[in-house]
């Protein structure tokens, strides 16, 4: 009966899934902004993230440096449609990843910091005027954060506000809607996007900073659409139901 049921799975296999529609992000709302923040914070422990002065909360120079150097890790938010510097980064002929270190055009602080990564949190508002398109693997990059070794591994959120557009969206400045970490936790806004969405972190280990931060890990966070079944994949559910049904009688 094991086989038969894997054999039905295999049929959905093969019909596979579509990739995402595009979608625009124009705000990220991480919360601690007073009079006018709804969203909360991206938060973990174990201290501070890396986040030198010489960096700033800005994505950092096209020509910051090479995997490995301290301003590759710097921790900063973006929006930007393929990720993280990687290389030799930006538009120039050198470039090896097309990264334009797109940052948003305004960052809001909290009330007192000077920074929007405090001790223990990444919280703040960052915004553009005009959506941000999403790139290669339907998703958009946020924001990186630092962290040293002895923090925990992963990152937590009770809900990140993202303003998203896209083509299922009818209001034509986009919907605020929250996002949480994981598949499971995907969302459609109640159905005021046209598809689901969720954030995600992929990991790179940290060398080449200084003892606190060598051996830590640099999380890129992006904002990722769900793929959605291809109408083959949808035709063939139904199929596969009825399979493993009779092979059970």
């Amino acid at each position: 009966m094991v086989t038969k049921l894997l054999s039905a799975s295999a049929i959905l296999t093969v019909a596979g899934m579509a990739s995402g529609a595009t979608f625009g992000v124009n705000t990220v709302d991480a919360g601690g902004v007073n009079g006018g923040s709804l969203g909360n914070p991206i938060t973990w422990t174990g201290g501070a993230a890396y986040n030198p002065a010489t960096g700033g909360d800005r994505p950092p120079s096209q020509f910051a440096g090479t995997p490995g150097s301290a301003p590759f890790f710097d921790s900063y938010v973006a929006l930007d449609p393929k990720g993280p510097s990687v290389g030799a980064s930006g538009a120039s002929s050198t470039a090896t990843d097309g990264y334009a270190a797109q940052g948003p055009s305004n960052i809001i602080n909290p009330s007192s910091p000077t920074t929007i990564f405090q001790a223990d949190r990444l919280t703040g508002i960052w915004f553009n005027t005009s959506p941000v398109q999403s790139g290669p693997g339907d998703r958009l990059f946020i924001a990186q954060i630092t962290l040293r070794a002895a923090s925990a591994s992963s990152l937590t959120t009770a809900g990140v506000l993202v303003n998203i557009k896209d083509a299922g969206t009818a209001n034509a400045d986009g919907e605020l809607g929250a996002l949480k970490f994981g598949v499971a936790n995907a969302s459609n806004n109640g159905g005021k996007w046209g598809q689901s969405y969720y954030l995600t972190a992929i990991g790179t280990a940290v060398s080449g900073v200084n003892s606190t931060f060598n051996g830590g890990t640099s999380f890129a966070i992006y904002v990722q659409a769900v793929p959605v079944p291809t109408p083959g994949a949808a035709g063939l559910a139904g199929l596969a139901g009825l399979v493993a049904l009779r092979r059970r009688r």
